[in-house]
């Protein structure tokens, strides 16, 4: 079958971008809808946090330079993201650079807003303080506030109304009427009006807004330190083979097949193959395993690891952006850019929220207005301003995705993907955890767990070890590998004359007139070998949840051997620790029955389910979530792909099989089941800070925006004054921000103090209600 080029679909496309101009919620919101309504554009997600877009577009509708163009029409300024690990340095030149100029604007500010609110406040006898107000508030008003003023009218234009539209709209009321107050007092008498100025409201705002916005982009920069960190992990530079001999490149330069020299000491640059040298390489960036992992020819190093000992030589089989490290980053800045459910509230709110606020703004002016009349314009303009000023989507906005950028960053340097935001949040839900067995809660590989000599004075148990290791060493089968591997080279050779595999039973081995068998009863049966000793004990061994082994010398069997494949030293201490925290915890396995039970009984598990097919264990999920829990399945192999997909929530050990990571919505990258712990901890930490974040900004604006309308004024006779507004409106953005820092000092301190004696999560599962 052929296929016409012409009626070949091209699949969606994403444009990232970084957009400079976002300053709260209402940006974000703008931004999605405008972008969103567009013919072509499938999704938007925008993330304020990171000032990053991600936008979903069908490349035969519409193109990247028209989303650019319209991103500019409405007041923004996007710019293609490169290359990640150039992004990052770009960003943070950017950051530095923007920083700078932020510190130099509030200090210039605030020491012409400092005598501008003395002179303002108090009665100092200058006939001439008024006018010296109104040139340094213009200047204030150029240097800071002309962001807010170029903003507003940019959003104005769009038409939309960001934070900018509120700060301008109340700095400009109060300038503007203190500048008529200034030039024509005597209109101001003849109306009736005791005139006063507002400069000091005018010119602080400004000052604190933009402080607000400094400590805001300083504390916002510490969000991204776990990604840096992992970019970090590349040289600048590394040494290739040469013809030559050696030279020293730039990294960007190294093509797949380069051979590149690894000293001790140095960072392994891209993933490859170790073609000469043995090393030990600490991993533990980058899969969370503490102890480093020897390397010789042939075994595979990726980017981002530390050799410590020894040299090495490799050869390079990805490089750039198809590396390990670059591919990780690259997961956890997509999760970091799209949004929980729980964020949703927050998008609803902000899309009427400055709306609202200025009709509060309108309507408090209003009221007391009608209220006084004249002798109220003073208060009217108060609470005019003060609404608009203290009103803050800008903590709305941060509450999330500051919280998401710490914990995914703080995720993967512990080795946890989180290939979504929404497996955060669906993870922090967990009521319900199944385990499958083999390379989850076990090691993946069959190991000799006992060896049982029926005349030990005869043949030690290293003397039967060696003998099945002798007649094992030609076969295929896995679990003759774990014989031979309990053996030594050295004790098992010269090898057999003659060599017999039995499928299904066992094998023989003969080397002149000696004949060794290892396998089950049934082939010393069919050899005519006498079982009766063997049988009852194997029969035992297999109840205990092993494979049992006879082996045999002759026309005697002379002992057995048990194989299992043996558990995590970690497993047992895990299961404990989700079982206190109220997680029913089941064992699925395509195991026996006697190796499923066995394996429970071990490490405390009391349902448990064996014997079971792939299509098995998803229905075991799916039964689970008729009845009403919500389930998390951790599984690494082939088999548990549609459980994984099934799941509320699919952890996947990475160093499984491809389609169960690819499946899977967390990735845990080492072999240590103390991840999942780690992940769980950190999926509930997070919700409870975005929880925290959200109720901060939703309580800040309910109780602060009454108390700037004057509400509680014929109560209190306290009316708000517009520079105490601004100041906690710039506090309230930076505590959000804050808070969403202390998350990861939370989740270190509490690692910490459980490194030596197991996990206790503290946040316990949910439950049905």
């Amino acid at each position: 079958m052929s296929f016409d080029d012409s009626q070949r679909v091209e699949p969606t496309r994403t444009l990232l971008c970084e957009i400079e101009g976002m300053h709260c919620a209402s940006c974000v919101a703008r931004i999605e809808k405008v972008i969103g309504s567009m013919a072509g554009v499938r999704q938007v997600n925008v993330n304020l946090a990171t000032r990053e877009g991600r936008i979903a577009y069908d490349p035969q509708q519409i193109s990247t330079d028209q989303i650019m163009a319209r991103l500019r029409e409405i007041g923004f300024e996007p710019k293609l993201s490169t290359a990640v690990r150039t992004a990052s340095a770009s960003e943070s030149r950017l950051a530095r650079a923007r920083l700078r100029r932020q510190v130099i604007e509030v200090l210039v500010g605030a020491s012409l807003a400092t005598p501008i609110a003395i002179l303002g406040m108090t009665h100092i006898p200058w006939a001439y303080k008024d006018h010296f107000n109104f040139i340094a508030t213009a200047v204030v008003l150029a240097l800071i506030g002309r962001q807010f003023l170029v903003g507003a009218w940019k959003a104005i234009r769009s038409g939309t109304a960001d934070m900018n539209v509120l700060v301008a709209l109340g700095v400009s009321t109060a300038f503007l009427y203190s500048t008529a107050v200034v030039l024509a007092p005597d209109l101001w008498q003849r109306l009736g009006v005791v005139p006063h100025t507002y400069f000091e409201a005018a010119a602080v705002i400004c000052v604190f807004v933009a402080l607000g916005r400094l400590l805001e982009e300083r504390a916002r920069l510490h969000t991204g330190d776990a990604i840096r960190a992992l970019l970090e992990r590349t040289p600048r530079t590394v040494t290739r083979v040469c013809a030559g001999g050696t030279e020293t490149v730039l990294l960007e330069e190294v093509q797949v097949g380069d051979v590149l020299i690894l000293r001790p000491g140095e960072m392994v640059p891209v993933d490859g193959i170790v073609v000469d040298g043995a090393s030990w390489v600490d991993e533990a960036l980058l899969t969370g395993e503490s102890v480093p992992v020897e390397k010789h020819a042939g075994d595979r190093v990726v980017s981002g690891t530390l050799n410590t000992t020894g040299a090495l030589t490799i050869r390079a089989t990805h490089v750039g952006a198809d590396t390990v490290l670059q591919r990780i980053v690259q997961l956890v800045r997509e999760a970091q850019s799209t949004k929980p459910p729980i964020a949703r509230l927050a998008d609803r709110v902000s899309a009427i929220f400055v709306p609202t606020v200025l009709a509060i703004a309108f309507l408090s002016a209003s009221f007391w207005l009608l209220l006084g009349g004249k002798a109220h314009l003073g208060h009217a303009l108060q609470s005019f301003v003060s609404v608009l000023v203290i009103a803050c989507p800008c903590a709305l906005g941060l509450a999330t995705p500051t919280a998401i950028i710490v914990a995914c960053g703080l995720a993967a340097r512990r080795g946890i993907l989180f290939r979504k935001a929404e497996a955060l949040e669906r993870s922090s839900e967990l009521n319900t955890i199944v385990l499958d067995k083999t390379g989850t809660l076990t090691q993946g590989q069959p190991a000799l767990v006992k060896v049982v000599s029926f005349d030990p004075t005869r043949w030690s148990d290293d003397d039967v070890i060696q003998l099945a290791a002798w007649a094992e060493q030609y076969s295929e089968h896995p679990l003759a590998r774990s014989v031979v591997a309990a053996a030594t080279a050295r004790q098992i050779t010269p090898p057999p004359d003659r060599f017999q595999a039995f499928p299904g039973k066992g094998v023989v081995a003969e080397q002149g007139p000696q004949r060794v068998a290892v396998g089950s009863t049934a082939l010393l049966a069919q050899l005519g070998i006498p079982i009766e000793k063997a049988a009852q004990l194997m029969s035992q061994l297999a109840e205990e949840g092993t494979t049992p082994l006879a082996v045999a010398l002759g026309h005697e069997c002379i002992g057995i051997l048990a194989l299992a494949d043996p558990l995590k030293p970690e497993a047992p201490s895990v299961v404990q620790s989700l079982l206190s925290c109220g997680y029913e915890v089941w064992l699925v396995t395509g195991d026996r029955q006697e190796v499923g039970r066995a394996v429970a009984a071990k490490v405390g598990i009391k349902h448990w389910v064996a014997e079971v097919d792939p299509f098995g264990k998803a229905e075991r999920v799916a039964d689970l979530q008729r009845n009403g829990r919500r389930v998390g399945f951790v599984g690494d192999g082939i088999n548990d792909a549609p459980a994984l997909a099934r799941a509320d929530v699919g952890f996947a050990m990475g160093t499984g099989a491809d389609v169960a990571v690819e499946t899977g919505d967390v990735t845990l990258l080492g072999k240590n089941l103390d991840a999942l712990v780690h992940a769980l901890d950190i999926a509930g930490e997070t919700m409870a800070t975005i929880r925290q974040n959200l109720f901060f900004a939703f309580v800040y604006n309910a109780a602060c925006i009454p108390l700037a309308a004057g509400v509680f004024y014929p109560i209190s006779g306290i009316l708000l004054n517009p520079m105490v507004a601004s100041a906690a409106m710039a506090m309230s953005s930076v505590s959000v921000v804050s808070n969403s820092l202390r998350l990861g000092r939370r989740l270190r301190r509490s690692w910490h103090r459980d490194a030596s004696g197991g996990f206790s999560l503290p946040i316990r599962a949910k439950d049905n209600a």
